[in-house]
């Protein structure tokens, strides 16, 4: 096992390469000059190529990024053009917020959507399976803004019961603290939850159906013991695939949901970094996220070793 850890984050190394080079390509052809954006389109050209070179922008695209590639092999992540502060500071400061949204929005999704599809399963082909199985649907349909909007206007504006935006550290007011992140997590855990329990709902109706489950009923065992030893552990393995893709999903989710409640994460970083044409930032944060994504895959595949031990890494 250890041996496959190691195998898998030295196999991070060339991925980071290509995003980070196809990250900087894209920003170098599309997102326009950084310069004009700092100096406004009424400074004198003279002013704007003065800056351009001080930033290095005036150099080949791929000698650009072979500088600010050996510059992050030494753990520096380049200068924001926009405030000149270290990227890497920057980054340090948002991530704790996309952090505890993404890790809110999961317990949520794990908690609501894993005993609503082993409900449904259990009353397959019921009215219950049906009215769940369809509201999994619309859940699913239903994007983030607009399930954010619903929640919006009905919590914040209608009832008035949680605040609509803004966010405060939990180290400062953990009451305060959460309160706002009712609404960002809901909006984002709503999608997660009708995705989780389908996904589990199908994976339990085939393992209710496998003789080693009727051979335990018909044995007399108890069915709590049925249901959560045997049916659900082995139930799980393909849903822990599905868990692992999303909760690396929930993190690209995060811009669209930071941005309308004004968290000040991750996400709202990204869409700052490129309204500001700040290359570094950007760059620096996405490449974070494939960090992130990475990881969650990669206990999934350890997650697999303890949920069905025939699983050996060779």
């Amino acid at each position: 096992m250890q041996s496959y850890v190691l195998r898998r984050i030295l196999s991070l190394i060339p991925v980071l390469l290509v995003v980070s080079f196809v990250v900087y390509a894209v920003m170098f052809f599309t997102l326009g000059d950084p310069a004009t954006m700092m100096m406004g389109q009424e400074a004198d050209a003279q002013t704007v190529a003065k800056v351009r070179h001080e930033l290095g922008l005036d150099r080949p695209m791929i000698v650009q990024y072979l500088h600010w590639l050996g510059n992050a092999l030494r753990g520096d992540m380049g200068t924001s053009f926009r405030n000149s502060e270290p990227v890497m500071k920057l980054i340090l400061q948002r991530f704790p917020v996309t952090l505890e949204l993404t890790l809110l929005s999961t317990l949520v999704a794990i908690l609501v959507g894993f005993p609503l599809g082993i409900f449904a399963a259990l009353k397959e082909n019921t009215r219950t399976d049906v009215l769940i199985s369809t509201a999994a649907a619309f859940g699913v349909a239903m994007p983030n803004f607009w399930n954010g909007i619903l929640l919006i206007l009905l919590f914040g504006l209608i009832l008035r019961w949680l605040p609509m935006a803004g966010y405060m550290p939990f180290t400062q007011d953990p009451i305060g603290n959460l309160s706002r992140m009712v609404l960002p997590t809901a909006t984002l855990a709503l999608y997660y939850v009708a995705t989780f329990l389908k996904y589990v709902r199908a994976s339990m109706v085939d393992v209710l159906k496998q003789r080693f489950v009727l051979t335990a009923r018909a044995r007399g065992v108890p069915e709590r013991t049925v249901l959560m030893s045997y049916a659900f552990r082995s139930g799980l393995i393909p849903t822990v695939t599905v868990v692992g893709v999303e909760v690396g999903k929930l993190f690209a989710g995060a811009v669209v949901v930071e941005t309308m409640f004004a968290l000040p994460g991750m996400g709202r970083l990204v869409v700052d970094s490129i309204f500001t044409r700040d290359f570094p930032v950007f760059q620096a944060a996405v490449l974070f996220m494939a960090v992130a994504i990475f990881v969650s895959t990669l206990i999934v595949d350890i997650l697999y070793a303890y949920l069905d031990p025939r699983i050996e890494y060779s």
